[in-house]
Parts: structure tokens; sequence; C-alpha cells
């Protein structure tokens, strides 16, 4: 899902590549100005293509403490809020 605001979009679950409902290609995400990657939880169909998105727009990475973790330990992101 995405959000449009005036100043750019946010992502939520950004399940992109292999989704049936999803109408947007990567390239296209990763052209736009994306303000935040938003996850709900760390399914992989939810976490999708974050790691992607994140390198190509640096955008920060909203996310569950847990997630914040994984993402720091595993891909290295710099720019990942994690909740308490």
């Amino acid at each position: 899902m995405e959000i449009e605001t005036s100043t750019g979009s946010f992502l939520i679950d950004p399940f992109i590549n292999g989704n049936p409902k999803c109408e947007i290609s990567l390239d296209d995400i990763n052209k736009k100005k994306i303000r935040g990657i938003l996850l709900t939880h760390g399914h992989g169909d939810h976490i999708g293509e974050t790691v992607v998105i994140h390198q190509a727009t640096h955008a920060p990475i909203v996310c569950e403490y847990g997630l914040r973790d994984y993402f720091l330990k595993e891909h290295g992101t710099d720019t990942t809020v994690g909740s308490l």
C-alpha cells in the first residue's frame, strides 16, 4: 500500500515482486520520493522488498523493535526506527 502526500510517499508492507495485487513495479517505486517504509510485522509477504527500496531511496524503515534488530544485524540498515 502507498500513501501519497505532497512531500512524497509512505509505503506500508511493500510486497511488490510476485504480488498479484500490486500494480506498480519496483523500478517505478524506486524513482519516487519515499519518505518512509512502514512495516506492520515480520512475515515475508509484509517485509517484501523493504531492503531493496531502502537501499535505493534511503527512506527510513519504521517497524517494531525485533524487526529493527533484524534489519540492523542482517542488512546494516542505518535508518531503522523501532518502537518499544
